[in-house]
């Protein structure tokens, strides 16, 4: 409004200009105030509507309402990081209404957020403004000394040179020729390409030569241009791809400048100018970098993550990463709780992202906990916390897998934090309920305890889970033996020994009942079943189909169609699976391996697809995440005839290193005589078991190969034994079990079919 009536008012105003004014004046009074009192009552029942609050605050703007517009900045400044623009909008409003002191806090609040070249600029010229019209005090000279040192830390990179002359502009408006002679002097210091000029303009300014001393500073900070020349012209044509601020980066932090932190904060400033590189991975990156090199100064770590927030309002990453920062700056409890309040509000963009904020705050009140934790408010409070941490995502996730790590989580604290045990326990037991068959959740216990000393505890966890483990059994079995040889007495050795040599015995006997099984599944069953599946789906169009034959595949090489799953989470069945892979084409079949005897899943399948095309689409699934699991997703690979295997001719080996090759067991067995092969046999996450089976061409070779038993390779003595058990144990003639001795009482599975931990 107050432009608007300074045109009307200009003595030599042009027609057109009134006809502007004229308009501009109509739309303000176009403004509905019955629109403004709705959009205030909306956004006052809603503060959390962040458009909802930007249209009342551009409906006031339009107005010219400039009381009411700054109380609403206000409150969306409460509730949302501004973003540069709205700072800079904001402040030119308050310009031509608001005190000077006003104006200041203003700009104080803005460069806290954002401390980038242009709010510097703008502030610096505000000044001189000021300059202009005002006589400076000594206050006021000292204040502005301040200013422009601190302007100057963010003019430290090759492009900058304005807000270097805008400083010196300032300083001579203040008379301090001190002040302009040190920035003439710390440009020079700065990998700039104006060097010459500036070196003129000193001279000019001093009115006598600079001497020999300072050029040749100046020639130096000219050489470091010409070094960082190359990265400029790479950043400043890139609009796209962090990969070239990002070589920049890395060559200032190989570089010894004092001011290599400023430098690079200005880097990642600039940077983040381009809208295209405010991506997730660039503002942690930045926020990290600050929060390590300016550990003194937390409140300017606090500002990046703000902005990265308003930035990707979605990232749970961010918002969690803003909350610690809140607590660096020793931001009250409650401050951070109504913080926390309002993330927990917005849309996020998964589970996860959640699961990362609420955790920041889990942790942020267990550090409230004194370390006597005799304080029960505060322990009571972040239990109460812990019980709505797992009600919301029980609530809203309930396929997810958030609480299982939640109370993982509360678990630890119980246990290791606040001493415990029941509590502890009573987490871990509601995992179990829903996870007795996996493996890693018993071993999670088992850790837990043995780190308190509670061996008894660990012994009867080890006892109680060892028949119900239906994942990597025999891993876990080798953890209760190793376990009872490290803490347990010969007795707890021994009983130990016979109940996993049982359980080694029943598990072998599935497994050969499985193998029989798969192997008299025949082709031509599945596809009989796919035909009829298929007839059944046409039916109402056609009363009799003739199913299409398609070519049956050589089992013996690869099947290029089909691709092998491992790391299925139990609860998958066939129709999840051939869901989640339909999207990469036409899924023919889903063998999902199971245990014969309790019909339950073992983890892996097998995926068919139409084309070869699209098997190799799949493979973009491997590494994915599924129900909380890393699946992995191979080639299938072509089983090996087991019929063809001697075992008269091969040795089983065992205490292998893991990162043992074959060419190293070739190197070491081939004076035995000669190799036909060599099968090291390997998780199904590719990491080996440190076991290996060596074919030879002749039995004769077998006691020569056996003779190396104890050989050591890299600092391990392997075990070489006969691949037969039987024959294995009456050459010994010895009654130890092969669980004891370290070889496993069954022979693995072929090598086709890929292993897992």
């Amino acid at each position: 409004r107050r432009k608007v009536q300074t045109r009307k008012e200009g003595s030599e105003m042009s027609s057109s200009d009134s006809d502007s004014s004229d308009d501009e004046m109509q739309d303000v009074e176009e403004i509905d105030e019955g629109l403004i009192d709705r959009l205030e009552v909306k956004v006052r029942s809603n503060p959390y509507d962040e458009e909802g609050q930007k249209e009342y605050i551009a409906a006031l703007q339009k107005k010219g309402d400039f009381l009411r517009l700054r109380e609403a900045r206000n409150t969306l400044n409460y509730y949302f990081p501004l973003t540069q623009e709205q700072w800079q909008s904001w402040i030119n409003d308050e310009l031509s209404i608001a005190e000077k002191d006003v104006v200041e806090g203003l700009f104080q609040r803005a460069l806290a957020a954002y401390p980038s070249i242009a709010m510097w600029q703008l502030y610096l010229e505000q000044w001189i403004h000021r300059m202009e019209s005002e006589e400076p005090t000594e206050d006021t000279k000292k204040t502005i000394h301040q200013i422009i040192l601190k302007a100057l830390d963010a003019a430290t990179t090759p492009i900058e040179s304005q807000l270097w002359s805008t400083s010196r502009q300032l300083a001579k408006l203040i008379k301090d020729d001190t002040l302009v002679n040190n920035i003439f002097r710390q440009q020079l210091g700065v990998p700039l390409p104006d060097v010459k000029a500036t070196l003129d303009e000193f001279e000019k300014f001093k009115g006598s030569d600079l001497g020999d001393g300072l050029k040749k500073h100046a020639t130096t900070s000219l050489e470091k241009y010409k070094l960082r020349e190359p990265f400029e012209k790479a950043v400043s044509t890139s609009t796209s791809s962090w990969e070239p601020w990002e070589n920049y980066i890395e060559f200032e932090l190989k570089q010894k400048e004092p001011s290599k932190n400023s430098l690079i904060t200005s880097l990642y400033e600039r940077g983040l100018q381009v809208p295209a590189l405010r991506t997730l991975d660039t503002w942690i990156a930045y926020g990290q970098f600050v929060e390590a090199n300016f550990d003194k100064d937390p409140a300017k770590a606090l500002g990046i993550w703000e902005r990265a927030c308003d930035s990707l309002k979605w990232s749970g990453l961010l918002w969690a990463s803003k909350l610690r920062a809140m607590e660096r700056s020793s931001r009250s409890e409650q401050e951070i709780s109504e913080e926390f309040q309002r993330i927990s509000q917005m849309n996020l963009a998964s589970e996860h992202d959640y699961y990362q904020v609420f955790s920041a705050y889990a942790d942020f009140l267990k550090r409230k906990i004194p370390e006597n934790s005799k304080e029960k408010p505060a322990v009571e409070n972040w239990r109460n916390f812990m019980e709505r941490f797992i009600s919301v995502f029980l609530e809203y996730y309930p396929e997810g897998t958030s609480e299982t790590y939640i109370r993982l989580y509360w678990a630890g604290i119980e246990g290791r934090i606040l001493g415990d045990f029941k509590k502890m326990r009573d987490q871990l037991e509601i995992i179990l309920k829903n996870h007795q068959a996996e493996a890693q959740y018993w071993i999670d216990w088992i850790q837990l305890e043995k780190s308190l000393g509670n061996f008894p505890q660990c012994r009867s966890l080890f006892k109680r889970a060892s028949p119900l483990v239906r994942d990597f059994a025999e891993n876990f079995w080798q953890l209760w033996i190793s376990f009872e040889r490290e803490v347990g007495t010969l007795t707890d050795f021994d009983l130990a020994s016979h109940r996993v040599t049982r359980l080694s015995l029943e598990l072998s006997e599935i497994r050969k009942k499985q193998e029989i099984q798969l192997e008299n599944e025949q082709p031509k069953k599945r596809k009989a079943n796919r035909t009829e599946t298929n007839s059944k789906k046409v039916k109402s169009q056609v009363e009799e189909v003739e199913a299409p034959v398609r070519v049956p595949r050589d089992k013996s090489i690869a099947d290029p169609c089909t691709v092998f799953v491992v790391g299925l989470p139990f609860s998958v069945d066939e129709n999840e699976i051939a869901k989640i892979f339909g999207k990469h084409g036409k899924v023919e079949d889903v063998r999902l391996v199971k245990d014969p005897q309790t019909n339950y899943s073992k983890g892996f399948a097998y995926v068919e697809f139409s084309t070869k095309e699209e098997a190799e689409s799949s493979l973009q699934l491997d590494k994915s995440n599924l129900k909380g699991r890393t699946i992995s997703v191979q080639a299938s690979r072509p089983p090996q005839k087991r019929e063809n295997r001697d075992s008269d001719k091969t040795v089983f080996l065992a205490q292998l290193p893991i990162d043992i090759t074959e060419q190293q067991l070739h190197t070491v067995f081939d004076t035995c005589g000669k190799i036909t092969g060599i099968r090291v046999v390997k998780f199904r996450n590719g990491k080996n078991k440190g076991i290996a089976y060596v074919d030879f061409a002749e039995a004769e070779s077998v006691p020569k190969a056996i003779q190396l038993s104890g050989t050591k390779l890299s600092g391990r003595e392997i075990v070489v034994k006969n691949s037969d058990p039987e024959k294995s144990e009456k050459s010994k003639n010895s009654g130890k079990t092969e669980e004891s001795t370290g070889a496993p009482a069954q022979r693995p599975h072929a090598a086709s079919e890929p292993q897992t931990k």
